[in-house]
């Protein structure tokens, strides 16, 4: 995944997990404005404010950084959360023996670059504001009451598309995730699946605010429901062997079904 993608979908993950938490006057406009945005412009002006950084730390070794899952993991996150500052783990484990000779220039390009990014037209006003927001005190603590806190809410994103199950990597990646769905570069789909994970897997998801479970969440029977019919499809399905005991059947049913587990199950 590419990082335009990741944190353009960060962004619009927390709008969204916000807007499920009873925040969504506060976040409407903010993610229409998000949905609204060009991916190549995105893209266009995320690349201007990483060449102005890497222009201003005069270390162009930076660059391959960028393309390495764990820092842009570490980006994105301190991005989102100011009080979690850049951490230089992915970083030291990439350089090595000079990571020393880089760690000063790290800082100064992460500073950089997220003033240029705030100062951007089409970033700067959208991640500015979520900003403000991982400061509220009240959708802070919605967030973390669901285990999102920026880095887990980064990490999990990430898997979505780079995680187990994914077939691919890079800025147009087509991957399944943990669902079994293809999400490609589609930020607006990685998002959506990425909800739909945190609705099953969270039990704390449907609960009301006296905890107690509110009505099934139609998206997750849904996906639930799909991905049982795409596994009941792939199912070597075959007629009942002659010599079992017959089972009772319906008059509009013609056969009855048995399945046979493939022989490595067996």
């Amino acid at each position: 995944m590419s990082l335009e993608i990741l944190l353009a979908a960060a962004l619009e993950a927390t709008l969204s997990l916000l807007a499920e938490a009873g925040f969504g006057d506060a976040v409407r406009d903010l993610k229409d404005r998000l949905a609204r945005t060009d991916a190549r412009q995105r893209r266009a002006a995320l690349e201007r404010a990483i060449a102005g950084a890497i222009t201003a730390v005069a270390d162009p070794d930076l660059r391959p950084l960028l393309e390495h899952r764990p820092f842009q993991e570490d980006i994105v996150t301190a991005l989102l959360d100011q009080e979690h500052p850049l951490d230089m783990q992915a970083a030291a484990a990439l350089f090595g023996d000079r990571f020393p000779a880089h760690r000063f220039g790290l800082r100064r390009f992460f500073t950089a670059f997220q003033t240029n990014l705030l100062q951007d037209k089409l970033w700067g006003p959208i991640l500015e504001r979520v900003q403000e927001f991982r400061y509220r005190t009240d959708m802070q603590q919605a967030l973390e009451s669901r285990g999102l806190a920026a880095a887990s809410l980064v990490q999990r994103l990430n898997a979505t598309v780079t995680g187990p199950g994914a077939a691919a990597q890079g800025d147009h990646p087509v991957a399944a995730g943990a669902l079994g769905v293809a999400v490609g570069g589609d930020v607006g789909r990685i998002v959506q699946v990425f909800i739909q994970q945190v609705n099953l897997t969270n039990p704390a998801a449907g609960a009301d605010a006296q905890g107690q479970r509110g009505p099934a969440n139609p998206i997750c029977a849904r996906v639930t429901w799909n991905v049982c019919g795409v596994s009941a499809r792939l199912c070597p399905w075959q007629p009942w062997a002659a010599t079992r005991a017959p089972r009772p059947t319906s008059p509009s049913t013609t056969s009855t079904l048995r399945w046979i587990p493939p022989r490595a199950c067996r």
